[in-house]
């Protein structure tokens, strides 16, 4: 959103001050709490992004079979069975197994936030 001010000569400004007068201070506050509480309601609201193989390749940068092999070794978060054929993994634990890596995170460290990420799908709605 963007506001602008007319001015008496009929040009116009952004509105680092609208609206000038009495009431320009309650004006900003009341768009100030209402773009906060739009903040807000956004961050509280929880969008999984799925990803399908190729994506967690190119954003882990593992190869197919290294990347079920650290799977089966407790280093990944399992797949997410969508349907019979066709399987996914969660965006934020793809980037949670990777900030962890970064971070230098033994591997018993990793492992532990895997079961940590698999134990959170069954409680987050």
């Amino acid at each position: 959103m963007r506001l602008t001010k007319t001015y008496e000569d009929g040009s116009f400004g952004v509105a680092d001050n609208l609206p000038c007068g009495e009431n320009s201070h309650d004006f900003k506050n009341l768009l100030i709490n209402t773009l906060g509480k739009f903040e807000e309601a956004e961050k509280k609201e929880k969008v999984i992004e799925f990803l399908r193989v190729p994506d967690v390749i190119k954003r882990t940068g593992l190869k197919e079979s290294t990347l079920y092999k650290t799977i089966n070794d407790g280093l990944f978060p399992r797949q997410i069975k969508l349907c019979n054929r066709s399987v996914v993994w969660a965006a934020h634990e793809v980037e949670a197994i990777n900030r962890a890596t970064i971070a230098g995170k033994s591997i018993d460290e990793i492992k532990a936030l895997v079961i940590q990420l698999e134990k959170n799908r069954l409680v987050d709605n």
